[in-house]
């Protein structure tokens, strides 16, 4: 005769049912806010004691901020830790470790930078005395925008070029007498991402370390 052993339910301490219904209630306060809604945002939400985390990545720091207030405006919720990360905090953030990085010191005059919901893709052009040295810069302006918080993958589509940017500059006579669309040396696109005097101050310290390099190689 066999006997039917009863089955184990594990019992949730109440905390745990209030806690998942005051995120919920926060979820759905986040996506009635129609800028959040329309460009399928994720937001992820956790409460803890009234302590209610926002995680993810929205389009800009409006949104981010607005989603404080929105979760302040949950009954129940008396703090909101707001971990969020906006697009344009993670362009500033790697158009200044690309010209920070002795590595690299690259402006984005050179490289451009776009954050979409947390998708980083890197377009322009780069130049190096061999094209071993061009693809080793291009994967670790890669790898260092990975590396920034709030990065969910990263496009690379940097062109890496063996030579001498000056070769692929066309100068104005040419310009002139040619009837076709103007070329130029790299894309200005992305190229505000980092306020013209702090910029103008990075190309100064890349020139710098530049010349110091030389006088020691000297």
């Amino acid at each position: 005769m066999s006997v039917v052993m009863p089955q184990r339910h594990l019992i949730e301490h109440p905390s745990e049912h209030l806690a998942r219904g005051l995120a919920t209630a926060v979820e759905g306060a986040l996506w009635r806010y129609d800028p959040i809604r329309q460009t399928n945002t994720r937001i992820d939400v956790s409460a803890d004691d009234g302590v209610v985390h926002l995680d993810g990545n929205v389009r800009s720091a409006i949104i981010k901020s607005i989603a404080t207030r929105l979760a302040l405006d949950v009954p129940g919720v008396v703090r909101v830790v707001n971990r969020l990360v906006a697009d344009p905090e993670i362009e500033r953030d790697v158009a200044m470790r690309m010209a920070l990085d002795p590595e690299i010191e690259v402006t984005t005059d050179k490289v451009t930078v776009t954050a979409q919901s947390g998708s980083v893709v890197l377009g322009g052009r780069l130049f190096a005395a061999t094209q071993a040295e061009a693809d080793a810069l291009r994967e670790r302006i890669g790898a260092m925008a990975a590396s920034v918080p709030g990065v969910r993958e990263v496009i690379n589509e940097i062109e890496a070029i063996e030579g001498d940017e000056s070769a692929f500059v066309v100068s104005a006579d040419v310009v002139e007498a040619d009837a076709g669309p103007k070329r130029a040396s790299g894309p200005k696109r992305g190229g505000s991402l980092i306020p013209d005097p702090l910029k103008d101050k990075l190309r100064a310290m890349i020139v710098a370390r530049a010349a110091a390099r030389a006088a020691r190689d000297a």
